[in-house]
């Protein structure tokens, strides 16, 4: 289903299980295997073999924090879904009840492994994960340096990543702790977990020489307090210091200190690059100089216009295959020229059209929201009976990862008759060549012999 706003949005997420390795636990025929299901192509599936409790997983080649599960069903059948962390053991994280085609997990779940089980036989055409890289806590076991310590309360206990165990300082005024991170990275955040000992306010500096120190920000501490702080972005260090500015006691205590990079892009994100931009273009009639290319010429001051009558289209060539994520249209300068509705159509030639979405209703500008499917040509199909006009087709998305095709080959345990046959030829194929290749030296040589033989004859005579 698509989603119209008259202002562009962010892109939307990646799908995680796109051409990840698949498995499943049997496939009703050769064209219907499992790598069917995260294709990105709705028009092919996975199905399962006839019967009862079958299962798909994907493997997404990494633990993420999965947010959404949403199946394309061919033949639907009640199911369950589950997540592991090793692909050995597995946790139902949620039913899926039939016409269900979406799941979402809030918080979000961690999982490297998914497995939907079917109750009975049954097909998917597109299993799409969406979801984030887990956080890494940069400070985890790395080394520290504090102030002082009190008995064997040492620093190091703040990233051992037990929150029973504590540093706590001597009875100093401004005790600190600081840990180095081993390498330069762009901090987003710290949290701090305060014991009984703590700094009713401290500060939060960080350092990319161990020598010279910003503050990063100022907080107030409280018994057994979990603070999270959000750093002011780009901030960048190797090092990050705790400063107990003013104490609640005598002492400074911390149970755990937790740093965190800025989140990257997940892998596969789609680029905010215009992907239709200077492509070539093709229209089913032209208004001089309204031509084709100006819808893709990245200027919204210039358009492309057809002939005043009848449905009309235009299409774009990606020269290449992309996994589309959502495109954006700029209708022509004047309402007159917009179309009563319009089909978004892809195409895996360049010829056969299939509406991924139809009957939109148009309007100054509208970004729809693509199934994650994978194309390389786009049409605008606009239905009108006084032609169409478009300032501007955006298309986003990434590119699609080349694969090597998958073909299932039959295995027996016992060679058929007819290849053993053609096995046996082959081989006497080949030991008379090997033979008649020597043959021809013995041909010669004997016709040799001969042929002094008469001559032999000859002179007695």
């Amino acid at each position: 289903m698509s989603t119209q706003e008259t202002s562009t949005s962010t892109p939307a997420r990646p799908n995680l299980a796109l051409y990840k390795p698949v498995l499943a636990s049997s496939f009703r025929s050769a064209t219907e295997y499992a790598a069917q299901a995260v294709d990105g192509n709705l028009q092919s599936q996975w199905a399962s073999a006839p019967q009862s409790l079958q299962w798909l997983w994907v493997d997404l080649l990494g633990v993420y924090e999965v947010a959404a599960v949403a199946i394309s069903w061919g033949e639907e059948s009640e199911a369950v879904l589950q997540a592991s962390l090793n692909g050995l053991e597995w946790k139902d994280v949620s039913d899926v009840a039939t016409g269900s085609d979406s799941t979402d997990f809030n918080p979000p779940i961690e999982a490297q492994w998914l497995r939907v089980v079917c109750q009975e036989s049954c097909s998917v055409r597109e299993l799409v994960v969406f979801g984030d890289r887990p956080r890494l806590n940069l400070a985890l076991w790395r080394p520290t340096l504090a102030s002082s310590h009190a008995g064997f309360e040492h620093v190091s206990r703040i990233v051992d990543g037990l929150e029973e165990t504590q540093w706590i300082s001597g009875s100093e005024s401004q005790p600190w702790a600081w840990v180095d991170l081993l390498g330069l990275y762009t901090i987003s955040e710290i949290e701090v977990l305060w014991g009984v000992a703590y700094a009713a306010h401290y500060e939060l500096q960080t350092s990319r020489s161990g020598v010279d120190w910003a503050t990063a920000a100022t907080e107030a501490g409280a018994e057994g307090s979990r603070v999270r702080t959000k750093l002011p972005a780009g901030t960048q260090a190797q090092w990050v210091r705790v400063l107990c500015v003013s104490l609640a006691g005598f002492q400074c205590g911390i149970q755990e200190l937790q740093v965190f990079e800025a989140v990257k892009p997940v892998p596969g994100s789609p680029s905010s690059e215009n992907l239709a931009q200077g492509k070539p273009v093709l229209a089913s009639s032209e208004l001089l100089p309204h031509v084709a290319t100006k819808a893709v010429d990245g200027l919204s001051d210039t358009y492309w216009a057809s002939a005043a009558s009848g449905n009309q289209w235009i299409r774009l060539d990606l020269l290449g295959h992309y996994v589309l994520s959502h495109a954006v249209l700029l209708w022509g300068p004047s309402s007159s020229a917009w179309p009563v509705s319009y089909d978004l159509e892809i195409s895996f030639n360049g010829l056969t059209w299939e509406a991924l979405v139809a009957d939109i209703l148009p309007e100054a500008q509208v970004q729809t929201v693509l199934p994650a499917v994978t194309t390389q040509w786009l049409r605008v199909y606009c239905r009108s009976e006084h032609g169409c006009g478009m300032q501007e087709l955006q298309v986003y998305g990434t590119p699609a990862l080349r694969r090597l095709a998958l073909r299932h080959i039959s295995v027996t345990s016992q060679p058929k008759k007819g290849a053993f046959l053609v096995r046996l030829a082959l081989g006497l194929a080949l030991v008379l060549a090997v033979l008649t290749m020597s043959g021809c030296v013995w041909c010669l040589q004997g016709k040799e012999s001969k042929i002094q033989l008469r001559q032999q004859r000859l002179d007695a005579q």
